[in-house]
């Protein structure tokens, strides 16, 4: 009787390279486990060779009648399959010199090796044209060479290389345990067969067979459910499930050891309960069954339930009818991971209980090797998450040092200025303590030449009085020291705005008036404000309604102000930048400062705006942002606007807002509370 009956199958995709990522491969692995016939594996790997790699030949040779022969072959669009149904010798239709090297030493071979190199110049087969790639590989399980495949593509040099090859090598793993599992299940259907064929009457003989193959579709889904499972109840579930359907059991679950608490977690639940809460959802190592299991790393096996000490609740067990339990603990090296047990309402074979713990072998790598995949997950999660933290703390230190620094600027240029004004002051108070003394001495003096004049009457005093015109100059004196005087308090006003921009703050706010802070700005900024002979001075227009005092850090609302008329200004400059003289006369550059009550009454807004080119809506959402500039390298820092809405929004629990159309210009909108914030305010 033959290996296995030919077939004849057409190939429906393309021998085109499909998409090789590790979903497509885990479904291909997925569709190769779930095959138990030895016809249909080899359809489905060649089918999965040709369209996982773009092979325009496959072939599957395996040892018959004391040669290799071929199993498999899959080419033009035609897939055969079965050692009878082929018309040619395999030397035609494979190149046998590579086959019986890949026997020898169980590696793979590549058409640019030098093994392959020789066996082009004396192989028949390479006599016609030879492919773009060619790859002979063994599929070996557990050392053991089981088949050997040969593949052929004329696209690519490159073929059966780099990723492909490891994906390639990932799903001829998988073959060699499916190859495995279906030579074993054709080997009992075989035997199946032959029992019934020859009548032996051997009933005993033909249920042993055919509980084997319940084992080893058993194992089969073992192996499958630990592969591709995605979580590992997952994983376990599928176990179980696969104790009920083919082992006969009639519950089946499976705890895992929570080492912190030493205690065992029920995990899953198959069959007649399903649940994984009650009595035996958390089982404590060394009580009840499952508990000694654990504790003394060793299986427990009985096929007579009522008579074991161990089984506590036995009216439970006759009411339900129970007749074995196994149990086995689940150990890595030694190290227990958890436990496997199943009720059963007939008695276990010795098969089904070395099937059972090969099975429980399998199941705690399983159950490491996804724990341990799901730590790496969580320690990657927190990875990430500090890392995000970190550039998050970063971020504000980046911006506590930028804003230090703009502060120590601000601060160095209030001192200056403070400086300048306090030195102001001084020679301007003892000027205009004196102007008045000296306006009345001078009106002394004039008294003093008049009575000169009518005492005493001299020709050369009449000419020197004439000389220096001294009608005029009893005229025209007083008014000069008058012009004096206005020019000492325009002075003295001018300190004063400099003393008010300049002053400091102390650790809490108080109450300031805002015009003051917007006026004393702009004389800080008024050499910006003049004109040149290229471009007319910037108007200012001021409208501003009646504020009333508010409370704030006066220091930093200057600063504010500062940062948003020269933005101002620097906006209208740049609108300015390749502007004749006459166009901007026609349409004056101007910066409109406004202020109102808001509407509640609880809080004030104050508008700067400035008829500049405004901004795209991309520049808005990110003119706040730390560093972010448009201004050309060394004229700006992109820490203005930032530090001006930090000062605004956290100091002060106000808003700064921008409102800007290309070609319209643009406004920044603060908007303040009246009284600041208490902290009872805040918190809520």
């Amino acid at each position: 009787m033959p290996l296995f009956t030919s077939a004849f199958l057409p190939l429906n995709g393309s021998s085109t390279l499909a998409h090789l990522d590790a979903t497509h491969l885990s479904d291909v692995c997925q569709a190769l486990a779930r095959e138990i016939e030895l016809e249909k594996l080899l359809a489905t790997l060649l089918h999965s060779l040709s369209e996982t790699f773009g092979a325009n030949k496959c072939a599957v040779l395996m040892w018959h009648e004391n040669r290799w022969d071929i199993a498999a072959i899959a080419e033009r669009q035609q897939m055969t399959i079965g050692f009878t149904s082929l018309s040619v010798e395999p030397s035609q239709a494979v190149p046998m010199s590579l086959v019986q090297g890949v026997a020898r030493s169980s590696q793979p071979i590549l058409l640019s090796s030098a093994i392959a190199q020789k066996a082009v110049a004396t192989d028949p087969y390479f006599r016609h044209p030879l492919p773009q790639s060619a790859l002979c590989t063994p599929i070996l399980n557990q050392g053991e060479l089981m088949a050997i495949v040969y593949l052929e593509q004329d696209q690519s040099s490159k073929a059966f290389t780099g990723n492909r090859a490891a994906g390639l090598n990932l799903l001829l793993t998988h073959s060699a345990i499916a190859l495995n599992n279906a030579l074993r299940y054709q080997t009992l259907q075989h035997s199946v067969a032959i029992a019934q064929a020859e009548n032996l009457g051997l009933k005993t003989a033909l249920a042993a067979t055919q509980e084997q193959m319940k084992q080893v579709v058993f194992r089969a889904e073992i192996d499958c459910a630990l592969t591709n499972g995605s979580t590992l109840q997952d994983i376990l579930k599928h176990c179980t499930d696969a104790m009920v359907q083919h082992l006969g059991a009639a519950f089946a679950r499976i705890w895992t050891l929570n080492a912190d608490e030493n205690v065992l977690e029920l995990q899953v639940s198959s069959g007649l309960y399903t649940h994984i809460d009650g009595d035996h959802g958390r089982v404590p190592v060394g009580m009840f069954k499952i508990g000694w299991i654990a504790q003394e790393r060793q299986p427990h096996l009985t096929n007579s339930v009522l008579d074991d000490p161990r089984v506590g609740n036995k009216e439970w067990a006759r009411q339900m009818g129970m007749v074995a339990f196994a149990g086995y603990p689940l150990l890595v090296e030694g190290r227990l991971v958890g436990v496997i047990a199943m009720f059963a309402y007939q008695k276990l074979t010795e098969s089904v209980l070395e099937v059972l713990k090969l099975a429980a072998t399998e199941v705690a790598l399983g159950i490491v090797r996804k724990q341990t995949e799901e730590a790496l997950y969580r320690s990657e999660a927190r990875l990430r998450q500090q890392t995000q933290e970190l550039q998050q703390a970063l971020q504000e230190v980046q911006r506590a040092q930028a804003q230090m620094v703009q502060s120590e600027k601000m601060s160095a240029l209030g001192s200056l200025v403070a400086g300048v004004a306090h030195e102001i002051n001084n020679p301007v108070g003892f000027l205009a303590g004196n102007i008045n003394p000296a306006l009345q001495h001078v009106e002394d003096l004039f008294g003093l030449v008049d009575l000169y004049q009518r005492k005493y009457s001299d020709a050369e005093i009449e000419t020197q009085i004439e000389t220096i015109e001294l009608g005029y100059l009893r005229q025209d004196l007083p008014k000069l020291i008058g012009s004096m005087r206005e020019g000492v308090e325009r002075i003295r006003g001018i300190s004063a705005s400099l003393r008010t921009f300049s002053r400091a703050d102390c650790d809490r706010s108080t109450l300031y008036n805002l015009h003051d802070g917007i006026d004393g700005t702009l004389l800080i900024l008024k050499h910006r404000l003049k004109g040149t002979s290229a471009c007319p001075a910037i108007e200012v227009i001021k409208s501003f309604g009646r504020l009333p005092l508010v409370e704030c850090f006066a220091g930093q609302m200057n600063q504010v102000f500062m940062n948003l008329l020269a933005n101002a200004i620097d906006a209208l400059e740049e609108a300015n930048v390749g502007r004749s003289l006459d166009p901007i006369v026609s349409h004056p550059n101007q910066i409109t400062i406004r202020s109102a009550i808001a509407d509640d009454g609880q809080q004030i807004v104050i508008g700067i705006r400035d008829n500049g080119l405004g901004m795209s809506d991309a520049v808005k959402g990110k003119v706040f942002e730390h560093l972010f500039t448009t201004k050309a390298v060394g004229k700006g820092t992109g820490l203005g606007l930032a530090i001006a809405r930090s000062i605004v929004v956290e100091k002060h629990a106000g808003t700064l807002d921008v409102c800007s159309e290309l070609g319209q210009g643009t406004e920044f909108v603060i908007t303040l509370p009246i009284r600041a914030a208490t902290g009872e305010d805040k918190a809520d």
